[in-house]
């Protein structure tokens, strides 16, 4: 799991169309981009697509960003303005995102993938932190591979015949894959 601060936003474009300028209410499906943010992993060219309900309600029905040769969507939800940052969980669905992109945007050291994963993943807002737990990404056809060379696979190596065998078969694991998070 990853806790991390929401992250700084920048580039926000759009034009808010209010229904009623004192009320806080805006008309559905007002669009906005979003040049960046970065929530503990780089996001850019985001689309948001949403309504303002009495200042109280910000009722986002789409979220979306390019990541990895694919895209991450939140589930549309209702995030309560009112009484400060409350916890809040919302849906995350990841679509073909590349394994070979993903290892790079990560910074994996000694990991190599190939192939792309689909998924789902709740995330926690508490506060200003933001909570990823329970991820799985299962690999999309054809399937891909996924292998790891690190230094720990020596010096395990030479410790135990048991570890030997589990890091030869992480130099040359097939998928189908599945990451937890």
């Amino acid at each position: 799991f990853q806790t991390t601060r929401l992250g700084r936003v920048a580039g926000i474009n759009g034009q808010i169309d209010f229904a009623d300028l004192m009320a806080l209410d805006t008309g559905p499906n007002q669009v906005l981009t979003v040049a960046s943010v970065n929530p503990g992993i780089p996001l850019s060219n985001g689309r948001i697509v949403f309504d303002l309900r009495g200042g109280k309600t910000l009722h986002l029905e789409t979220v979306a960003f390019p990541f990895g040769g694919g895209t991450l969507a939140l589930a549309p939800f209702d995030w309560k303005l009112e009484g400060g940052l409350i916890e809040q969980s919302v849906a995350v669905t990841a679509d073909s995102i590349d394994l070979t992109r993903l290892v790079e945007i990560l910074k994996l050291p000694d990991t190599k993938a190939t192939g792309t994963v689909s998924g789902a993943f709740p995330i926690e807002f508490s506060g200003n932190r933001v909570l990823i737990k329970g991820a799985r990404l299962k690999a999309d056809d054809p399937g891909g591979r996924l292998s790891y060379t690190g230094g720990a696979v020596g010096s395990a190596s030479d410790q135990d015949a048991n570890a030997s065998l589990a890091f030869d078969a992480l130099r040359e694991a097939g998928m189908p894959v599945v990451l937890v998070v």
